[in-house]
C-alpha cells in the first residue's frame, strides 16, 4: 500500500483523501520524528526545572509548569506538574464515551 509520509510540512488535500479512502498509509518521517522527540525531551526539560532563565531560576513556561488562562502566572509546584498534564487531557475527553481511567 502506498505510504504517505508526515513531515510536517508537505501534506497535500490528494494524500488526505487517499488516506481516508484507504488508498494509503500515513506515516511518520525520520525527520519528524527525530523533531517530535526533541520537542518532547525540551517539555520535560521544562517540567524537571532544567531549562534556566537569565537569573539562573527555573523558568516558567505557560501550561508545562504554570496554570492556563488566569493562572497563567501561578507557579505550579514540582509535584503537581504530572497532575496539570493529565488534568488537561481529561478536560478534553468530555463527552466522548466511558470515563478515562
Amino acid at each position: 500500500m502506498t505510504e504517505i509520509g508526515l513531515d510536517g510540512a508537505g501534506l497535500v488535500p490528494a494524500a488526505v483523501a487517499a488516506v481516508a479512502r484507504g488508498h494509503a498509509v500515513p506515516a511518520l518521517t525520520d525527520a519528524a520524528r527525530a523533531r517530535m522527540e526533541r520537542s518532547a525531551a525540551w517539555v520535560s526539560d521544562a517540567a524537571d526545572g532544567k531549562l534556566l532563565d537569565a537569573e539562573g531560576q527555573p523558568m516558567s513556561v505557560y501550561g508545562v509548569n504554570t496554570g492556563y488562562g488566569s493562572l497563567a502566572r501561578v507557579r505550579i509546584d514540582d509535584a503537581n506538574i504530572a497532575q496539570l498534564s493529565w488534568n488537561l487531557v481529561r478536560s478534553h475527553a468530555a463527552g466522548v464515551g466511558p470515563s478515562v481511567p
